[in-house]
């Protein structure tokens, strides 16, 4: 009878591991003591990808209840056969049954833990991606807008070619008729943009000029602020020493072929 006992307290004391296994494994997730899962950048002591960790840990510990849930009533059983039918040992049967089921609602508020861990890390990885989504979002936006911010125009050609394009008119002379002498060649109001290719002003310091011609600036960017120009006359390309004061009269560069 006494092996019979030593049996049954040896089954006790194996499922008794077999629970602070599994509080073990709880009490190791983090935010487990707090109640607490946070989600962010990381520090020294916590990683960055805390909710993967988080999830990892629930996963293996869900694994080692579900198991023990098994391992335990089968246990029951075992100590329930070994004691039952003893009418001497019922009282301590008794006892380790209530010890069995105490150990059992423990998984199970255990298990509800659990449940409730992976809901939270569900709804703030949910979070997390919105947060992605819309920091992508502002990002596109900015994008944007500093793109339109330093976007810049020019447009390069002959007299003729500029005129056809709209993009220069000629203005003042002398009245005589067919005939204006001293007009002279000046943007237009409202140039076509099409007629203009599009440029980056924070990227692009020298634009190259086809042929190797002679160009004078028609609109009103100062030469004073490129590198190579000789007064008002540029030949090959058109080197920016200082954009930001080059750029202040006005985002739409022309150019017209001298020679």
């Amino acid at each position: 009878m006494s092996a019979e006992k030593d049996s049954a307290l040896a089954q006790v004391r194996e499922t008794q591991d077999v629970i602070d296994a599994i509080s073990r494994e709880l009490s190791a997730i983090p935010g487990m003591d707090s109640r607490r899962i946070v989600v962010g950048a990381g520090s020294e002591n916590q990683p960055a990808n805390i909710q993967d960790v988080i999830a990892e840990k629930i996963k293996q510990a869900r694994t080692l209840v579900e198991q023990s849930d098994a391992t335990i009533r089968e246990r029951e059983q075992r100590i329930t056969a070994l004691l039952g039918e003893n009418d001497s040992l019922k009282t301590e049967a008794n006892k380790f049954r209530e010890s069995i089921e105490t150990m059992l609602a423990m998984i199970d508020k255990q298990r509800a833990e659990l449940e409730r861990l992976m809901a939270r890390v569900a709804e703030l990885e949910s979070a997390q991606a919105q947060l992605k989504r819309e920091n992508s979002e502002l990002s596109d936006t900015v994008g944007a807008l500093r793109a339109r911010e330093n976007a810049v125009y020019v447009a390069v050609g002959t007299e003729s070619e500029l005129l056809r394009a709209g993009v220069v008119v000629r203005a003042g002379g002398a009245n005589m008729g067919f005939w204006r002498p001293g007009q002279t060649l000046v943007p237009a109001k409202n140039p076509p943009r099409n007629a203009f290719r599009s440029l980056d002003m924070s990227q692009v310091r020298e634009i190259d000029l086809p042929d190797a011609a002679s160009y004078r600036i028609v609109s009103n960017h100062n030469p004073e602020f490129l590198s190579r120009a000789r007064g008002e006359m540029i030949r090959g390309s058109l080197e920016i020493r200082d954009a930001e004061h080059f750029w202040e009269a006005g985002r739409f560069l022309i150019l017209v072929r001298t020679d």
